[in-house]
């Protein structure tokens, strides 16, 4: 791609490809519930947005319910192990906090791999508790 860019002209053209909004092509007409076409914009956008925000509700309410006896007999009858304590060892933490890949982009907690080794051995106490 950039290989193509020789003169001035081309890069700015480039430049406006990439950097250019694409153009969006309009959305044909929709259905109303009593079969009649909705042709203006802002009605069609109320229409999707009222269909999209009630979908998870419709699909839920859809569904069977999971705790019936004739849908899934066999989750009344087992129970859950329950997990009341455990212990993880300061060991196994300094082993991955090592391990890390320090060049690694961010994690869902935003703490960067790079700030974790750079704080080393300090850090654990505060990851194990």
């Amino acid at each position: 791609m950039y290989s193509e860019v020789k003169k001035t002209s081309a890069y700015w053209n480039l430049l406006n490809k990439a950097t250019k909004p694409i153009m969006l092509k309009n959305i044909g007409p929709l259905k109303r519930e009593d079969g009649s076409l909705i042709l203006d914009d802002k009605e069609k956008a109320c229409k999707m947005n009222t269909f999209f925000a009630t979908i998870g509700n419709n699909l839920i309410n859809s569904l069977p319910n999971a705790m019936d006896d004739e849908f899934c007999p066999e989750i009344q009858q087992c129970q859950a192990p329950q997990l009341y304590e455990f212990k993880i060892a300061h060991d196994s933490v300094r082993e991955k906090v090592k391990q890390l890949k320090f060049k690694k982009s961010t994690r869902p907690d935003n703490i960067a791999p790079k700030l974790l080794k750079a704080a080393g051995n300090a850090i654990v106490p505060s990851l194990v508790n």
